[in-house]
């Protein structure tokens, strides 16, 4: 066999092992660039988990920012909550939309977040249905801050975003999975890759270690990067986060609230006194630290015995209020405070209290130098403003002499005017002696029927001239009431109803028995009444528009005293409306019992110079009858025993200047003032044993007193 010969063979082996080797570094080469791409892959997918899982985190700082501001809210009614709230809501919901952008090709996760959206939602809408991010002044933020504190409303929200977290814990759950097996599954190509290259440097020593510490090099930087992304999604270092976070914005809250707020746990034991309420009780914060809260807050009421709102939120989980009570600070000195104490609830346990307290002296104070102001003033111009009202009433009546037609004319207009503030003082006096508790009230048992007929009756002629129709109907009911009180608030109520129905209107008065007490309603068809203005019309000088005065007239003070005659009564008054609708006022009565005796009238009442106090009293806007220049209203009772002339008799005019109308045992007599007939102040009779004599009589006979034959 010659070389060549012998050679072939060899040179074909070392060509076939050269082929092989060619090819082997070929495939080690594919097999390198293969394993990198899928790594590379791996890593691509990683950091796309892991983009998911920050997503879902930031779902999730973005509801416990959401429930912090609400919480905030609640305690503070800080009026910056809103917008906060919104902008975190937006930032939820970049995060939502980005999560299940990155997870369209996952449709468990897809479901996820599609119920994740659902919930949230309906958990966002619980919080904006309390009004908190759209409330304008302080009574809306008051009441949206009372509609978020209702135990119901906290547990169906914390019901929801456990559903909410649950969700997001099974995203994140489900994406930590995938990432760990995406790492492994860089791990084992890792594993491949650096087995494929020891081979392969075996047979190529400088192209197959170079690729291969080139390969390994690279590999094991892509396996650091993917176990620090893992190492950065730990739940307990983005959960510390939020903790942080969220305990910073409580403390910012307690330390700039204006209120006295005190944190009690579910034992009664105080856990925490923010500044203003060190400082209201004259202690230090960290000394209150674990007392008891009757200690930290020794709280009485007006009668002087101990109060215990707190002990009854933690008892029984609503919100207690006290409006007047008082607090000693430590150096012995007591204040008056408004109290709120809110239960803290937890999965819908009681797990303590949120007290917050204000100091009231300063504002009590101006209330009570307001009122007795108003007292004064209007004591002091009652006696001249009801003598100038007979004065001008004698001279619009002819009685010293004729006026030209335009002197006549201003004469009705200062009449009118006249009558209009004697009707605001007197409101203003009876509203006084309604809140100071002068007023008595003579309660016997009285049909109802007889109160909205004759209701109806006094009001008729006002409610034909405005083209207005009355309804009255009320069953065989009998209340305990004083009658007269009570016609007034019906006459009120009426009067208002027929001033604001448009004409050709009903406005219907009723009465009935409900739930142990009798219910009386004034329903209209008129313009309505706003929400926010349905529990502000009842407090004094108060109307829904202040154009209501000079064009329908109306001193603001009618529904004041209708509300303080009924809660005398032991009743309740309210108005329901919607604008656009009618209003109806409502208030309750006591019932009288069946064996009760229905007592007579009690004669002519006396008045007090004012044409409203004369007996039953009209509208409070209705003008009042003029008859020979003297203005007056009476009412006389049914035949029976006469009013006791020795009991009180109410008279603003003792210094001899002013009118007054009074019951003497038989008939009415006017006192006529000083200098009005050219001598002393004088008191000649009107009607003389004459039971039936009214209004239209003393009219008739006025002129025939002052001008005698």
């Amino acid at each position: 066999m010659s070389p060549s010969l012998s050679a072939a063979p060899h040179e074909r082996r070392f060509l076939a092992g050269f082929a092989a080797l060619l090819a082997f570094l070929v495939g080690l080469v594919a097999l390198g660039y293969l394993s990198f791409a899928r790594m590379a892959d791996a890593n691509r997918w990683s950091l796309h988990t892991y983009t998911v899982l920050s997503e879902s985190q930031g779902m999730q700082e973005a509801l416990v920012d959401m429930e912090a501001g609400f919480r905030g809210f609640i305690l503070t009614g800080d009026a910056g909550a809103g917008p906060a709230w919104r902008e975190r809501r937006d930032a939820f919901r970049a995060h939502l939309a980005a999560a299940e952008r990155l997870t369209r090709d996952n449709a468990p996760q897809t479901a996820r977040l599609h119920a994740v959206e659902a919930l949230a939602g309906r958990w966002m809408a619980m919080q904006q249905a309390t009004g908190f991010d759209v409330a304008a002044n302080a009574q809306a933020r008051e009441a949206a801050r009372a509609r978020g504190a209702g135990p119901d409303d906290v547990r169906a929200r914390s019901a929801v975003m456990r559903q909410v977290r649950r969700l997001l814990d099974e995203v994140t759950d489900d994406e930590s999975a995938l990432l760990r097996r995406r790492v492994g599954r860089a791990a084992a190509l890792e594993r491949v890759t650096g087995a494929a290259l020891v081979v392969g440097g075996l047979f190529a020593v400088a192209l197959a270690v170079g690729l291969g510490l080139l390969v390994t090099r690279r590999s094991r930087s892509l396996a650091a990067a993917n176990a620090s992304l893992a190492a950065e999604i730990g739940e307990r270092r983005l959960a510390q986060r939020a903790a942080e976070r969220l305990g910073r914005q409580t403390e910012l809250i307690l330390e700039s609230a204006d209120e006295g707020i005190c944190g009690v746990d579910v034992h009664g034991y105080a856990t925490f006194l923010n500044p203003a309420a060190a400082a209201l009780l004259g202690r230090a914060a960290a000394d209150a630290i674990g007392r008891p809260v009757e200690t930290v807050l020794p709280l009485e009421d007006e009668a002087g015995s101990h109060a215990g709102p707190v002990r009854d939120t933690l008892r029984d989980g609503a919100t207690h209020r006290l409006s007047a009570g008082t607090l000693r600070r430590t150096d012995g000195s007591v204040f008056p405070v408004e109290l709120v104490s809110a239960p803290v609830l937890e999965d819908g346990q009681i797990v303590g209290a949120v007290v917050t307290f204000r100091d009231v002296a300063e504002r009590r104070e101006v209330e009570r130098m307001k009122d007795e102001f108003v007292s004064v003033v209007s004591h002091e111009l009652r006696t001249p403003l009801t003598s100038l009202r007979g004065s001008l009433g004698l001279l619009a009546g002819g009685r010293a002499g004729e006026v030209s037609t335009s002197g006549q004319r201003l004469l009705d207009i200062a009449v009118q005017n006249t009558d209009r503030l004697v009707r605001l003082i007197n409101d203003i006096l009876d509203l006084e002696r309604i809140r100071a508790g002068r007023v008595e009230l003579e309660p016997r048992p009285v049909p109802a029927a007889e109160l909205v007929r004759s209701a109806a009756d006094l009001m008729e002629p006002m409610a034909e001239k405005g083209g207005v129709r009355l309804e009255a109907d009320a069953p065989p009911v009998r209340v305990l009431a004083d009658a007269d009180r009570i016609l007034q608030v019906l006459t009120n109520l009426i009067s208002n109803a027929v001033k604001f129905s448009p004409a050709g209107s009903t406005v219907a008065v009723s009465a009935r028995a409900e739930g142990g007490r009798a219910l009386f309603e004034v329903r209209d068809r008129g313009r309505g009444i706003p929400a926010p203005m349905l529990e502000a019309i009842f407090e004094r000088f108060h109307q829904v528009d202040s154009s209501d005065a000079r064009q329908k007239g109306g001193t603001g003070l009618g529904l004041a005293i209708c509300r303080g005659i009924v809660e005398q009564h032991g009743g309740r008054i309210w108005a329901e409306s919607a604008p656009g609708d009618g209003s109806t006022f409502r208030f309750t009565l006591p019932l009288a019992g069946s064996t009760d005796a229905s007592g007579g009238g009690p004669g002519v009442r006396s008045g007090s110079g004012d044409p409203q106090a004369f007996g039953t009293s009209p509208a409070p806007d209705a003008p009042l009858d003029r008859g020979g220049g003297v203005a007056a209203r009476i009412a006389t009772s049914p035949p029976g025993p006469p009013a006791d002339a020795s009991g009180p008799h109410r008279d603003s005019s003792d210094a001899g200047d002013g009118w007054d109308v009074g019951a003497p045992r038989a008939g009415i007599s006017v006192r006529l003032p000083a200098g009005l007939l050219g001598g002393a102040a004088r008191r000649v009779p009107l009607v003389e044993d004459d039971e039936d004599a009214g209004p239209g009589e003393l009219e008739r006979r006025v002129p025939s007193l002052l001008h005698p034959a």
